[in-house]
């Protein structure tokens, strides 16, 4: 699917809201997944200009949730278009295991995506521009995002982990699953 097959896409679902310009919405705290990336892919994001169509928000048990349409490349040339949540630089994974008796229980490991990547998008984290009145002109989200404008980010490595999931908005807490821990990188 190219950016543009994924926008109308986007554009004919009814949870989705197309057309806007920039991040509004602030980055997550520390405490606070990559779409069906694999090793090797570069994901290609567009320069400041091409942004300005690209960027929407799905609803999700009644928040909505900002994203920006991007290029995938496999490792084999072949290119694709996602959805792409900044949240995915930002998110932590608890990871859990099972005691002896196949019980799941949360470790004390918290791990979070790294990478040069990461490190840029990450650095303007709680940096607002505010107008006089205190309102939020500019998020650090939108700054990230800004900061990998044009540039291109390898998934340097993809580890699974035991974690659990969500089930209506709800955590699991009776079954494991796999959840991917990524490093990106930026290309030079």
């Amino acid at each position: 699917m190219t950016v543009i097959e994924r926008i109308n896409a986007n554009k004919a679902d009814g949870a989705i809201k197309m057309g806007l310009t920039v991040f509004t919405s602030g980055m997550k705290p520390v405490f606070d997944g990559g779409a069906a990336l694999n090793e090797g892919d570069i994901l290609i994001f567009p320069t400041l200009e091409e942004m300005k169509d690209r960027i929407g928000s799905r609803t999700f048990n009644d928040k909505d949730y900002e994203f920006m349409v991007i290029e995938v490349e496999a490792p084999d040339g072949t290119k694709r278009s996602i959805n792409w949540f900044p949240t995915t630089f930002q998110n932590p994974l608890f990871v859990w295991a099972e005691d002896s008796a196949g019980k799941p229980y949360r470790t004390s490991d918290v791990l979070y995506p790294e990478g040069t990547a990461v490190t840029e998008f990450l650095k303007v984290r709680g940096q607002f521009d505010l107008d006089a009145n205190g309102n939020i002109i500019k998020s650090d989200t939108q700054k990230g995002v800004e900061l990998l404008a044009g540039k291109r980010v390898k998934v340097s490595s993809k580890v699974m982990y035991k974690t659990t999931g969500f089930k209506d908005g709800v955590q699991d807490t009776s079954k494991l699953i796999d959840k991917a821990l990524f490093k990106y990188d930026l290309v030079a």
